[in-house]
């Protein structure tokens, strides 16, 4: 610090990691520790948020969404119903949904135990966990333009589950 500087705690001019009382004439020999430093995460927990995060940011929630549009679908053309589909093509549809919402699903899940720590009913919730996914990162972010998002999907949810047993064509 300059002479002139008013007299106060300022970071020690010896590079450690203590604050000494600038007198404004000259550094006195009162020192104190800046506090206790932040913990740094290790190199494995972090690579494994990132490493969940890529699986879902490459698979997940298209996966999750995907398979329950398809699962809507298949269910609206299954034989027995008008415009049915064959007893093949809507067991292989109904296969194929249920395999995307598992991935999705289980991807989303993984994520969401990564960042938040713990497992819960939300976590393992097909298509809630994915939303529970995109709040929690734009908590982690402090991002509130990313909130209203998360509302919109949700409500984008409740229409499509509200709308797709009157109108199948939907899910395509």
């Amino acid at each position: 610090t300059a002479p002139g500087a008013p007299p106060g705690w300022y970071p020690d001019p010896d590079s450690e990691r203590q604050w000494r009382v600038w007198t404004g004439e000259r550094w006195s020999t009162l020192t104190r520790p800046y506090g206790p430093s932040a913990p740094i995460p290790s190199p494995v927990e972090a690579l494994t948020v990132l490493r969940a995060l890529h699986h879902v940011r490459r698979s997940g929630v298209a996966a999750t969404f995907a398979g329950l549009g398809l699962l809507v679908s298949s269910l609206a053309y299954w034989p027995g119903r008008a415009h049915a589909l064959g007893p093949r093509s809507a067991i292989i549809g109904l296969d194929v949904a249920l395999a995307l919402v598992t991935w999705g699903t289980v991807a989303n899940a993984v994520a969401l135990r990564a960042l938040r720590g713990r497992w819960g009913l939300v976590t393992v919730a097909p298509g809630l966990n994915a939303l529970a996914l995109r709040a929690t990162l734009a908590l982690e972010r402090d991002a509130p333009s990313a909130r209203p998002l998360v509302a919109i999907q949700a409500l984008a949810i409740a229409l499509f589950a509200a709308l797709a047993p009157r109108a199948p064509w939907l899910a395509i």
